[in-house]
């Protein structure tokens, strides 16, 4: 069904409570998205974006409204459900790469299918760093890795459980113009 939403936003606020004020980052933001779209979040640094994605996601949770991601509502879920919900649905491309200094780029791509126990980790992240163009750095750490292929390593990592949905926040930020249409193609 390519139609079917994947995501559904009603009403979404968030608030951060600051002294002597609160600020207001979301107000009332609705939205849906159904499979095989591709949708842009678009706005000036500071607006709510990246806060946006994260609410979407389940990685935080929203001051009111509802986010139900693949049928289930994120709000009424305990912190451990959304965690396993996001582990089995969601990829998550962040602006920061995340990569975990002391693994291998290798290394860093296995680690989420290795969570779920899938016995193909292996064979499927050298797969996904050679469709990044870094088939011959799996051995490296990320510090032996430029910012650009710490990126892409950040980015086969996130494929390598088939998500259902992906986020992406600034996915190809740190990436030079040939190689971000490669990887957006």
């Amino acid at each position: 069904m390519p139609d079917s939403v994947i995501l559904r936003v009603d009403r979404l606020t968030k608030t951060y409570k600051s002294v002597p004020r609160c600020l207001t980052v979301l107000n009332e933001v609705s939205f849906e998205a159904r499979e095989g779209e591709a949708i842009a979040i678009v706005g000036p640094s500071g607006s709510g974006k990246t806060t946006l994605l994260g609410l979407c996601a389940g990685l935080d949770t929203p001051t009111s409204g509802t986010v139900e991601l693949g049928g289930t509502n994120l709000v009424r879920l305990t912190e451990n459900a959304r965690a396993a919900l996001h582990n089995e649905l969601v990829g998550f491309v962040f602006q920061t790469f995340k990569l975990i200094p002391t693994l291998t780029a290798l290394e860093n791509v296995m680690v989420p299918a290795e969570l779920r126990r899938n016995r193909k980790a292996r064979s499927r992240a050298l797969a996904l760093l050679e469709d990044v163009g870094l088939g011959d750095r799996g051995h490296h750490y990320p510090a032996q890795l430029t910012g650009g292929e710490q990126q892409r390593v950040g980015l086969a990592r996130t494929f390598i459980n088939r998500p259902g949905i992906l986020f992406a926040d600034e996915p190809t930020g740190n990436l030079d113009a040939d190689t971000s249409e490669t990887i957006e193609h």
